[in-house]
């Protein structure tokens, strides 16, 4: 369950409004203290749900060792499919988190794709550009060009 909820969680502070995200740094001998009482947690659930059945069964059963055994398979198999369906809805949402965050970056991508797309023919208007000012430099400031224009005539000119 722990990575399933990291899986959909990943992303969520990144994209919250600056009021739903708290102060979640810890120093190390918090770290230290939550992962202890982390683990002392899991033992706990385990305990929990471990526990139930053999109790019930030998509080429930009949008198024989084999009613009680039967009742505790019972149990624990309820027990079982019940922990199974937990398992599943979590992996389904954590499959569609994650589904979610891979079409999310894929359409990033596909974007990153378009903007290198469309600036890679920048450098090519740029040169363009700078031959354009100078052919219009040189035909303003240049004596020769005035030279052959007043000799000829311009192109187009009417005579």
């Amino acid at each position: 369950r722990e990575f399933a909820t990291r899986a959909i969680n990943v992303g969520v502070r990144r994209f919250s409004k600056s009021g739903m995200v708290g102060r979640t740094w810890l120093s190390t001998s918090e770290q230290v203290q939550r992962n202890s009482q982390t683990k002392t947690e899991r033992w706990w659930s385990f305990t929990g749900s471990v526990l139930p059945a053999p109790i019930i069964g030998s509080v429930l059963g009949g008198p024989s060792l084999a009613s009680k055994c039967i009742v505790v398979a019972a149990l624990a198999a309820a027990q079982s499919a019940y922990f199974l369906a937990q398992a599943e809805s979590v992996l389904a949402r954590a499959t569609d988190a994650v589904a979610l965050k891979a079409r999310s970056a894929a359409v990033a991508d596909t974007y990153a794709n378009q903007g290198a797309r469309n600036s890679a023919i920048l450098p090519f208007t740029s040169a363009l550009s700078a031959f354009c000012a100078a052919a219009t430099a040189a035909t303003v400031e240049l004596p020769f060009l005035e030279a052959v224009s007043s000799l000829y005539g311009t192109i187009g000119e009417v005579a």
